[in-house]
């Protein structure tokens, strides 16, 4: 009752095939690591799935209604969502975790030579213009979609959870077009301009600090990325400050100033384990 067969195949099919094919190219970018590469393969495998418990779900709600019109989802829906993400998580487990390979242009940073009692800070701000242009985005969507939400006869209950939605997602994007670093004796710190601490890590945490050729394909693409023992704030590809922490999980961050910055932070962490080194003597 809300549409023919074959154009809901046809197009279900192409959007299908294109998803797929998408996820086909972007695994064989010669330059993509084997983690990312891995991680792309797991984001298709519950993309999968997740369209196949939404055509089930979909399915079974529809033919027990005495109507299409009368089909609602419930459980269904969140069976589906748990059932895709159980599959991903059998496909991690069947593989394995995969470690990072190391950046081909990585260089270990000179410690800055600091004298007992010196204090030694770097500071930095890291814009990124596509959050920027992205915030503009979502901001207008927002707006737009909110009035035409208004505008509707039917539509009135979803004006707020839509707008709490998008509200959300614009606040996201406008904390991450402006970013602060600091680095001191309290370790690194990422915190946006609007106070939002994103990243925060102590000097006794860290194992190695370098300066690298930040690749965002290597990190998860661009934004604050999250990956299995490793995480990014990305805003464009170029030099980076990446850290190494004793639990061997990895940080990097896009960074002008790398090299400078590398050079504070690993005197700083080697006067902190100096420091431990010799009350652990006492």
């Amino acid at each position: 009752g809300w549409a023919s067969s074959q154009p809901y195949w046809m197009w279900t099919t192409v959007i299908s095939a294109a998803v797929a094919l998408a996820f086909t190219v972007f695994a064989l970018v010669p330059r993509l690591d084997k983690r990312m590469r891995f991680m792309m393969l797991l984001m298709a495998g519950w993309l999968t799935a997740l369209g196949v418990g939404v055509w089930w779900s979909s399915a079974v709600v529809t033919l027990a209604a005495p109507s299409p019109q009368e089909a609602v989802l419930t459980w269904q829906l969140w069976a589906a969502l748990g059932g895709s993400a159980a599959w991903a998580g059998l496909m991690f487990l069947a593989h394995g975790r995969v470690p990072a390979a190391p950046s081909a242009d990585a260089q270990p940073a000179q410690a800055l030579a600091i004298a007992p009692g010196e204090r030694v800070a770097f500071a930095a701000t890291i814009t990124s213009r596509m959050m920027g242009w992205l915030a503009l985005v979502v901001g207008v969507l927002a707006v737009g979609g909110t009035a035409l939400f208004a505008t509707a006869e039917e539509a009135g209950p979803m004006i707020i959870p839509f707008a709490a939605i998008m509200a959300g997602a614009w606040l996201v994007t406008v904390a991450f077009a402006r970013v602060r670093l600091t680095v001191d004796a309290r370790g690194l710190r990422l915190v946006s301009f609007l106070g939002l601490p994103l990243k925060r890590i102590a000097l006794s945490q860290i194992a190695q600090v370098e300066s690298i050729a930040l690749e965002p394909s290597e990190w998860g693409g661009w934004g604050y990325r999250v990956l299995p023992g490793r995480s990014a704030f990305v805003v464009r590809r170029g030099p980076g400050l990446a850290l190494t922490l004793k639990d061997e999980k990895q940080f990097a961050v896009t960074l002008d100033e790398a090299p400078e910055a590398a050079q504070v932070l690993a005197g700083l962490v080697a006067v902190e384990a100096s420091t431990a080194e010799d009350s652990t003597t006492n």
